[in-house]
């Protein structure tokens, strides 16, 4: 810690204050949304379903947390802005985009997966757009 503390105080003599670390929610930079979808999600059986995680670009570890009482869950969120839901049959890409508040701020990457009781399941995940 006294080194971060030496560190802190070198950069604000030199004129660039860290500052206070703020908690609001991320903002992607622009560019790094653009093409980018996720490699691989990690699905963990539950007592209701499954829970469908994924690295973000922002470095969160963000998912869905499945329960398969449900036949239309809400979409979940995590700190980078993208929205995601997991759902059987066709149409989860149309899906997430009607519970989307502005659906043209986002693309939507479309991806199957397995669950842990062997049913193949559409994972649609929201992805804001960059500015242009």
């Amino acid at each position: 810690m006294l080194v971060l503390d030496a560190l802190t105080t070198a950069l604000a003599a030199a004129g660039y204050p860290l500052g206070d670390v703020s908690p609001g929610a991320r903002t992607p930079r622009p560019g790094l949304t653009e093409g980018w979808a996720p490699v691989g999600y990690r699905i963990e059986k539950t007592g209701v379903g499954a829970n469908v995680n994924y690295d973000g670009y922002c470095g969160c570890d963000a998912g869905f947390a499945l329960d398969r009482s449900q036949a239309d869950q809400s979409t979940e969120s995590c700190c980078c802005g993208n929205h995601m839901l997991v759902g059987p049959g066709a149409g989860a890409g149309d899906r997430i985009m009607s519970k989307l508040e502005d659906p043209a701020r986002y693309r939507v990457d479309l991806q199957t997966v397995t669950m842990p009781w062997g049913q193949p399941l559409d994972v649609a995940l929201a992805i804001p757009r960059t500015a242009e």
